[in-house]
């Protein structure tokens, strides 16, 4: 089928037998998931060119890629974004491959970054999602402008969300509600100012307290960097795949 399909498996087996590569997700994954893009052509749903760029992808890093999700809006046609996306990461030097979308139903996509350029593919994400703040009583970059910089990320289970909302209003918290890289993990992410921070996690204390006498337990709100943000929407090749089998067969 594909030119690069032996080739491809012969790498891989002899990286697990030598410990040459230190693959991303190890040998098995990768085979597992270069297998899984195999099978989606074999059974017409995929182009033979689409596994050949995969295949010149996982030879080029040996392996040595993370897989993420990426926001895309629904106000704006597909792949226009995923051009948009494609340009930027070129002129940034960024090795990557785009994935088949498996979102069905969801705005994302799913593309491999070599991990190598994953500094590169932070700042370029960093930018992205500022570009794409979904709003909130503040953009990120008022609160910057109004906070020098001095922000933090909360994630708050999405069942709080309605109340927690009324609370930051009452409390006069100045927050950006930051897009959802996974939506499946039932919690929201919001940038607020570092100065609503105590009080913040003050109030959802009381608040977690007083559901739970009501007899609804919630997990507790967490403070993470930009860096655990943005690893919301990392992606495993077998979760991928077992999206790709509900999306494809």
């Amino acid at each position: 089928m594909s030119e690069y399909a032996n080739d491809t498996y012969m790498m891989l087996m002899r990286g697990s037998q030598s410990s040459m590569y230190a693959l991303g997700f190890g040998v098995r994954a990768v085979l597992q998931l270069t297998q899984f893009l195999m099978r989606l052509h074999k059974e017409g749903i995929l182009s033979g060119g689409e596994v050949d760029r995969y295949e010149k992808f996982v030879k080029a890093t040996k392996g040595e890629f993370d897989i993420y999700n990426i926001p895309l809006s629904a106000r704006t046609p597909r792949e226009e974004q995923i051009d948009a996306i494609r340009s930027k990461l070129d002129v940034m030097g960024i090795r990557y491959h785009i994935l088949p979308d498996v979102s069905e139903g969801e705005e994302t996509m799913q593309i491999c970054i070599y991990k190598e350029d994953l500094q590169k593919f932070s700042q370029f994400h960093d930018a992205y999602i500022r570009d794409a703040l979904s709003g909130g009583e503040k953009q990120v970059d008022d609160l910057r402008n109004f906070t020098g910089g001095r922000t933090s990320i909360v994630s708050l289970p999405d069942a709080s969300i309605p109340d927690m909302k009324n609370a930051m209003e009452q409390l006069r918290v100045d927050y950006a509600v930051l897009p959802d890289l996974n939506l499946k993990d039932g919690e929201t992410q919001y940038v607020i100012s570092n100065a609503s921070l105590t009080s913040m996690k003050e109030a959802y204390r009381l608040y977690r307290e007083g559901m739970l006498q009501k007899g609804v337990p919630l997990s507790e709100m967490k403070v993470m960097s930009k860096e655990q943000y943005r690893d919301t929407g990392k992606v495993t090749p077998k979760e991928y795949i077992e999206n790709a089998k509900k999306t494809f067969l």
